[in-house]
């Protein structure tokens, strides 16, 4: 688990490099409250053009900083990557792997539980907004589709 929650997080570095509004991100809608406040959630469009699930992370835009968890869990892990970015992944009852991308300050320890609500850390500024990815990843290793991470987190 420790390796593949590692790979994804190298992985996303490289995402999060064109992660702002460009011609390769089409809007999915706004989120009120979680995981970001008041934001714009964006997927990604594959180089061909076509708008199939691409990178499995979706972009989450605003103009705020903070992080709130999407769900009650408990963090499997706290990366500091390249760059002063740090991801961290947090594990539900069922196994399922949600891993926030592109943060500037964790202020979570592994084995730390954590309820739906709760300040994760602060996202990174790029160019004039905070951004924030996020994968989920289920207990067979299988990557959510961004389609499917969004209705996770769309506002009902």
């Amino acid at each position: 688990m420790k390796s593949l929650v590692f790979i994804v997080s190298s992985l996303m570095i490289g995402i999060n490099s064109f992660s702002q509004i460009s011609p390769d991100m089409i809007k999915l809608g706004k989120v009120r409250q979680l995981p970001m406040r008041k934001a714009k959630v964006f997927k990604y469009k594959h180089p061909d053009g076509t708008i199939a699930d691409y990178s499995s992370a979706i972009s989450i835009l605003s103009n705020t900083d903070s992080v709130f968890s999407i769900l009650d869990g408990k963090v499997a892990a706290v990366f500091e990557l390249p760059e002063n970015n740090f991801s961290i992944t947090i594990v539900d009852n069922d196994s399922i792997y949600y891993n926030y991308f592109s943060l500037s300050k964790v202020g979570l320890k592994k084995s730390d539980t954590i309820k739906k609500g709760d300040l994760i850390g602060y996202a990174k500024k790029v160019y004039e907004k905070f951004d924030l990815s996020l994968m989920v990843i289920s207990n067979n290793g299988k990557e959510y589709t961004e389609d499917k991470i969004w209705q996770l987190i769309k506002d009902e």
